[in-house]
């Protein structure tokens, strides 16, 4: 029992510490309006350059994991990124309306 209260107790320490760790970054980061077409994270510091690569890398090969299992084209995917990166991307409302109805 005791090696489990022990492992129970260093779970239990780490979840304050993320906690912790939570609310500071919060602190920090400045409330601006709500862009709602798009995310942006401007808080970096202490923040490695292989985070930041491993990130994108984790978030790419998830992109493509989730674009292969739904049958969508990576290339489709692309090109619509790449119009909203360009402003020239206009979703269809009626088309947008059907699939939140089928939901």
């Amino acid at each position: 029992m005791k090696i489990q209260d022990s492992i129970q107790e260093q779970i239990h320490m780490e979840h304050v510490s993320m906690r912790q760790s939570n609310i500071a970054l919060s602190d920090k980061i400045s409330a601006k309006p709500a862009d709602l077409d798009r995310a942006s994270f401007e808080y970096t510091e202490g923040i490695s350059a292989d985070e930041t690569l491993f990130a994108r890398s984790l978030a790419h090969s998830i992109t493509e994991d989730v674009c292969r299992e739904k049958g969508v084209s990576v290339e489709k995917a692309a090109q619509l990124k790449k119009q909203v990166e360009e402003g020239t991307y206009e979703p269809d409302p009626m088309a947008i309306a059907r699939a939140m109805y089928n939901l």
